[in-house]
């Protein structure tokens, strides 16, 4: 078991070691270019660009590149470099014109939303009057309520036995179930 763990360890060091050496190299090679470009050993980057037969993407050839490097993208304007008051107001304007922009956005979608809803309101008829069924099947879930309060009063008196109370409460629930699902359906128009 601790033979297991020597070797873990040795291959550890050994891609540790692998990895110092690969950056080792490149260090050598970077400074020994640094060190010929100084020197006047190789060619400088503007020699090798200046010796380059082929234009840069999205250069004309013929044409320097040094003369614009960034074509379509526009300098500052020439004359005094901007101070930070005036950056600080110019990012300010810009967004609060942002700002402006997307308030109004949202004021336009907001307003076509009340110009759809009103439109689907007006689509729609205004809502009748209760009809004579809605009016009727109230007045009879009024009177079974009565009838209930009227049940509870005799079984509180004793007149009534409790299984009695239960078997009428029961059947005057399932009526007001009934009606309530009926006018639930006359209200909707269904009938």
């Amino acid at each position: 078991m601790f033979d297991e763990y020597e070797l873990v360890f040795d291959e550890t060091e050994m891609l540790v070691g692998g990895g110092l050496l690969a950056i080792g190299f490149l260090a050598l090679f970077i400074i020994k270019v640094w060190s010929e470009r100084d020197s006047g050993g190789g060619p400088s980057s503007d020699e090798a660009l200046a010796s380059s037969d082929d234009p840069l993407p999205g250069q004309d050839p013929g044409s320097d590149p040094y003369d614009d490097p960034f074509p379509g993208v526009e300098d500052e304007p020439e004359g005094e470099p901007e101070t930070e008051t005036e950056r600080l107001a110019r990012i300010e304007r810009e967004l609060a014109e942002r700002e402006a922009k997307s308030k109004a956005e949202k004021v336009s979608e907001l307003e076509e939303r009340a110009k759809i809803i009103h439109k689907k309101e007006s689509e729609t008829d205004a809502p009748d009057p209760p009809s004579p069924d809605i009016a009727r099947l109230s007045e009879e879930k009024k009177q079974i309520e009565g009838l209930i309060k009227k049940a509870e009063a005799r079984f509180d008196s004793g007149e009534l036995e409790e299984k009695n109370f239960k078997m009428i409460l029961l059947d005057y629930q399932n009526q007001i179930v009934d009606l309530d699902i009926k006018l639930r359906k006359a209200r909707k128009g269904g009938g």
